[in-house]
């Protein structure tokens, strides 16, 4: 365990400890005596009206809990597939990509970790250090990739979506045939 996370524990329950001891007086005094009285009350009355009032009590709050007025739940919409819902979001970020900066930072990092993935699987290269090639620009030497892998930050051309799928039919080109 962290050891942060132990001295906040420990923190924690001496905090507990602590106003436990402070405040058992008060609440005992305010608690203990009225409920003593209180079942004093209920121990004296004869036990079969109290299980009578009880009864009632409890046939009452069923019959108005159960004359509420039950509304039709709305039709639970189908389920859609986690994947679908990744492919509707992907398709909103590629759209913004030709006018938005943060879409074009959000495709590039994700692309990087697959091209990373696949430099990874294809040529036995540690991940990290494809990660920082791609940052440096050593890697990929084709710069239809490069260029959608390191996004300029400066507006775009309304060109970005082209750009984009030429690198990732170079990335697919490379995942099939390892050729860039």
């Amino acid at each position: 365990m962290d050891r942060r996370k132990i001295v906040r524990l420990m923190i924690f329950a001496a905090a507990v400890v602590l106003l436990t001891i402070v405040m058992y007086p008060p609440m005992a005094t305010l608690l203990t005596e009225p409920l003593a009285q209180l079942w004093w009350l209920v121990d004296s009355l004869p036990q079969r009206l109290v299980w009578i009032v009880l009864a009632v009590a409890g046939f009452v709050l069923a019959v108005t809990v159960g004359r509420r007025e039950r509304t039709p739940s709305p039709e639970a919409a189908q389920p859609r597939p986690s994947s679908y819902t990744e492919v509707e979001r992907l398709a909103k970020i590629i759209e913004l990509s030709d006018r938005s900066l943060w879409a074009r930072d959000v495709l590039s990092r994700r692309l990087c970790e697959t091209a990373a993935g696949l430099r990874a699987l294809r040529e036995g290269v540690h991940r990290d250090q494809v990660r920082e090639e791609v940052l440096t620009g050593r890697w990929p030497s084709t710069r239809t990739v490069a260029d959608v892998l390191q996004p300029r930050q400066q507006e775009g051309d309304g060109n970005y979506v082209s750009g984009l799928a030429r690198a990732l039919d170079s990335l697919e080109r490379y995942a099939l045939e390892g050729d860039l």
